[in-house]
């Protein structure tokens, strides 16, 4: 059994830390406030996230505005981004100038912002709605990697005028195999009803198995739903095969997110 002394200890020691780190983040942001005070673009940037989320002073979004801005009209991307973001949110929501901030850093390959831009373009935010502008940047986030982008681009292939089926698989594949729990439950239904595939139970098996794994609430209700009802589908040996399958994909998942 712990003794009080030894958890007090402990307990002294976890507040020690906590201040230490405090501290240490105080004297940092008094360190970079004052090259960003100089005109440092990368120092603006960092003072500004500082101002936004509360590390090292007091969160103020009017300050984090205010250097995320500084840096921004310098051309760095990560304060265009970043500033892009603030305008977007509801406290000083402004769409035409989250488009406009998000568009410099996207022209710089960024590729969050590509992916924000495309959201801009698809749902009509700040700009005109354009689903060829939006496939436009969600490509080029996708091609950096962007699993939202991925998935995205899915959707504007599933949603299109004319919809093409087996273009949303490849994008919703990418996304899937990379944790994407939507990606991953769209490729079952999908391969349910042979959208743009063959018809294939033990692949949608696998991938609504996949969703289970990475997905919650609503969406892992339907999912599960969906895998037992095609499980009956399935002999035994080709449950057994997709389930390996999907245990190899969720392993490469968990590795690259470690």
């Amino acid at each position: 059994m712990i003794n009080r002394e030894f958890l007090g200890l402990i307990l002294i020691f976890l507040v020690i830390s906590v201040v230490s780190a405090q501290n240490e983040d105080v004297e940092y942001f008094n360190a970079m406030k004052i090259l960003a005070d100089q005109g440092d673009a990368e120092a603006q940037n960092y003072v500004g996230g500082c101002y936004d989320l509360g590390i090292g002073v007091e969160q103020n979004i009017n300050e984090a505005v205010k250097y995320y801005k500084l840096a921004a009209e310098q051309g760095n991307a990560d304060g265009q981004f970043n500033l892009g973001l603030c305008y977007q949110e509801e406290v000083i929501q402004d769409y035409n100038e989250a488009a406009k901030w998000f568009k410099l850093a996207a022209e710089q390959g960024d590729s969050d912002a590509q992916y924000n831009l495309g959201v801009c373009f698809y749902n009509g935010l700040g700009v005109i709605k354009d689903n060829k502008e939006a496939v436009k940047w969600y490509k080029l986030a996708a091609e950096q990697g962007n699993v939202d982008a991925l998935y995205n681009l899915g959707v504007c292939y599933e949603n299109g005028l004319i919809p093409d089926y087996k273009e949303a698989v490849v994008w919703f594949k990418l996304a899937a195999e990379q944790g994407d729990a939507e990606a991953q439950y769209n490729l079952g239904v999908y391969y349910t009803n042979s959208y743009g595939v063959r018809l294939d139970y033990q692949e949608a098996f696998k991938w609504f198995i996949l969703a289970c794994n990475n997905a919650s609430g609503e969406l892992f209700e339907t999912a599960s739903g969906n895998r037992d009802i095609v499980r009956e589908e399935l002999t035994p040996i080709q449950i057994e095969q997709a389930t390996l399958e999907a245990q190899e994909i969720q392993s490469r998942i968990d590795k690259a997110g470690e």
